[in-house]
């Protein structure tokens, strides 16, 4: 088993020719042995024969030029203007963002004017002397008799 994964390891490299003798041989050797791995032998060898079998296509040389002279001629040759109308996917994206942060910032503060302040802190508490325990603390923090 231990010999297994390390021979499907080295496979690879065997069916494409690239192993030394003496690993070629020690591969051999194991692969009279184990059909599991001359499965898989035979699988990169299937592989490797369908891909280099295929159909290799070449681009003609001046492709992208004349893609993009197709693109130039189709839009005209004219720029785009830049404006709020013509923002397109822009506009969509970007803009909500800054206009949800400047919504949420405006009703933190209006909630915030509702509130209190604390006239007595956690801080001024401990600074002040007192005997503190942790019922007296979690009093200050949470605001209420617990």
């Amino acid at each position: 088993m231990k010999e297994c994964s390390r021979v499907k390891r080295l496979l690879s490299r065997y069916a494409d020719g690239e192993s030394g003798d003496a690993e070629a041989f020690r591969l051999r050797r194991h692969l009279d042995i184990c059909p599991s791995c001359r499965e898989e032998l035979a699988g990169l060898v299937k592989i490797k024969e369908t891909i280099s079998c295929g159909e290799k296509k070449t681009l003609p040389a001046d492709y992208l030029l004349c893609r993009l002279r197709d693109r130039i001629a189709r839009t005209g040759g004219r720029k785009r203007e830049w404006c709020w109308s013509g923002a397109g996917d822009f506009s969509l994206r970007f803009i909500p963002v800054p206009v949800t942060a400047i919504a949420l910032s405006f009703l933190l503060l209006v909630a915030s004017f509702g509130r209190s302040p604390d006239t007595y802190s956690l801080e001024d508490y401990v600074l002040s002397g007192s005997r503190t325990n942790t019922a007296a603390v979690l009093v200050l923090m949470l605001g209420q008799e617990g």
